[in-house]
């Protein structure tokens, strides 16, 4: 859980700089907040893997109030919930000069790309902090459009009400996918970096 962070410049969440390709999975990463670009994630100069978050509820006061590419930000991002972020110009996510790949993400229908969805993904109860999709196997209401709506070349790597849902195909948001550890952070942002660059 990445959450209640802000900067002054880019990234409240985390900001990914100088060719820094982590690799981003399995976070929530929610009421973030960035004066400059990406209240969520920011991407200068990077490539990152944004693989399996559910990016909700961040803001910017310039752009892209969940995510922010810049200066060759390239990221892939995959499997991912961007959905109800603060808007910059009717956009959550801002380029500028950043390409990056979206795939089978739950996200706004303005970005394009394989597999993409724009849907209410159906929080179990996202006001308190729950995250998990909806699932009527679970004993919720409904089932999220998000169960087994990932990238077929990953798999869920356990199943449950507190994993990834319906079949082995991977879920989008924080709780599918082939998870790992992660690092978490709450109250401060995290800047990441090559080894050996100590600029913050």
């Amino acid at each position: 859980m990445i959450k209640g962070n802000s900067t002054e410049k880019c990234g409240g969440g985390i900001y990914c700089k100088i060719s820094s390709n982590a690799i981003i999975r399995n976070n929530i990463i929610t009421k973030n907040h960035a004066i400059g670009g990406g209240g969520g994630i920011a991407c200068r100069d990077s490539r990152p893997e944004i693989i399996n978050n559910v990016i909700t509820g961040n803001s910017a006061d310039s752009m892209g109030g969940g995510l922010h590419f810049e200066k060759d930000g390239n990221a892939l991002v995959c499997n991912s919930i961007i959905l109800g972020n603060g808007l910059y110009s009717g956009y959550e996510i801002s380029m500028d000069g950043g390409y990056p790949e979206f795939k089978y993400c739950n996200m706004p229908k303005a970005m394009d790309g394989e597999g993409n969805i724009e849907a209410e993904p159906y929080f179990r109860n996202a006001e308190i902090g729950d995250f998990h999709l909806m699932s009527v196997s679970c004993g919720d209401r409904l089932d999220s459009p998000c169960i087994d709506a990932g990238d077929p070349d990953i798999h869920d790597d356990s199943l449950g009400c507190d994993a990834g849902l319906g079949t082995n195909c991977s879920d989008m948001g924080a709780f599918g996918g082939n998870r790992i550890d992660i690092y978490k952070t709450v109250g401060s942002s995290s800047v990441i970096t090559p080894a050996g660059d100590s600029e913050k």
